[in-house]
């Protein structure tokens, strides 16, 4: 069965759930929907799915909701919301089923993989720290690192999100991800910032140039206000304007220069403590702007009266991206 025929039958499973919860179900409406999860096996497994999917949320909201009191959204709720609006918050909490399990639940607050780092964010946090040597680190929210101090060599090894370095002069100092090794010479004071996303590592020269070793590839210099992405033995140069655009996020903006909305939605989940889902489609809208990572919700308003999508939210943690259906269909962002 493809993906395609998957979503179509926990769509259709999710429509008789509606109809069912709604209090205006006959015994006719009950009887079409087991008659519907008898026609196949496959309609079965997408009702049972669906049906699973919402328990797991359901478990999952209830501990948020003990988290913050008061701000949970339940699936109880849900189903109070007018049947087409319940029914895509049906399959939208049915896809987040994964992501709000109970372990993810405290992810999303404070990023599971950063506790045996030194020095982490946690979601909505950056952070600067002093060094012992006089440099300075500064963290993005969702980030972590580690920095090793030696006569003979500084080393920051980026674990997860981004960092910038502002270095004092001394003994080289290094960075290193798994996709390369970027290094500021000895007696140099100098800064840049470094990013790990999707297998990538993104690096930018903010003061000095900046020596660069891919894992797989020559050893190159990048020039003082250049940046680049290094994926194995690839590497892509980024101009002035993209790189400072890349480094905007120190002072709390995210600047967008013709990106998919993807990229936009990833950035925001870092600074958001609950789940944004976005659908394929929408995901592959270029969005160009400059948000404010600080007030998220302010991105997904921006967001939804500049692009022809349908923001929906349903309660404090979970967000639904889609397209609208309709050109003429009303925008904005729903709750």
């Amino acid at each position: 069965m493809t993906p395609e025929m998957d979503r179509a039958l926990l769509a259709r499973a999710a429509d008789f759930r509606v109809l069912l919860d709604s209090g205006r179900a006959t015994a006719a409406d009950r009887q079409a929907c087991a008659a519907w999860r008898m026609q196949s096996e496959a309609h079965e497994q997408a009702w049972m799915a669906l049906e699973r999917r919402l328990a797991a949320c359901t478990e999952s909201l209830r501990l948020l909701a003990g988290q913050s009191p008061g701000q949970g959204k339940t699936v109880k709720d849900v189903l109070t919301l007018p049947n087409r609006s319940r029914r895509i918050a049906l399959l939208a909490l049915a896809g987040a089923a994964g992501t709000l399990a109970a372990g993810a639940v405290a992810d999303r607050w404070t990023p599971l993989a950063a506790l045996a780092a030194a020095y982490s964010t946690g979601t909505g946090e950056r952070r600067s720290w002093r060094l012992a040597e006089g440099s300075t680190l500064t963290l993005d929210a969702r980030s972590s690192a580690d920095v090793e101090l030696e006569p003979a060599r500084r080393m920051l090894v980026l674990r997860a999100g981004q960092a910038m370095l502002d270095a004092t002069a001394g003994a080289p100092f290094v960075a290193r991800s798994s996709q390369c090794r970027a290094e500021l010479p000895a007696q140099t004071a100098g800064g840049f910032m470094i990013r790990c996303a999707d297998g990538r590592t993104l690096l930018v020269a903010m003061k000095g140039d900046l020596a660069v070793q891919p894992a797989e590839g020559e050893r190159f210099v990048l020039a003082q206000g250049r940046g680049c992405w290094v994926e194995g033995g690839r590497v892509t140069l980024l101009d002035a304007m993209q790189a400072a655009a890349e480094t905007a996020w120190r002072g709390g903006r995210l600047e967008v220069l013709d990106q998919p909305l993807a990229v936009v939605v990833d950035a925001l989940r870092n600074y958001r403590p609950g789940y944004i889902r976005v659908s394929d489609q929408a995901a592959r809208l270029r969005v160009q702007g400059v948000f404010s990572l600080d007030d998220p919700e302010s991105a997904l308003h921006a967001l939804a009266e500049t692009l022809p999508l349908q923001v929906r939210r349903y309660g404090p943690w979970l967000v639904d991206i889609r397209l609208r259906e309709t050109p003429a269909g009303p925008k904005g962002y729903k709750t």
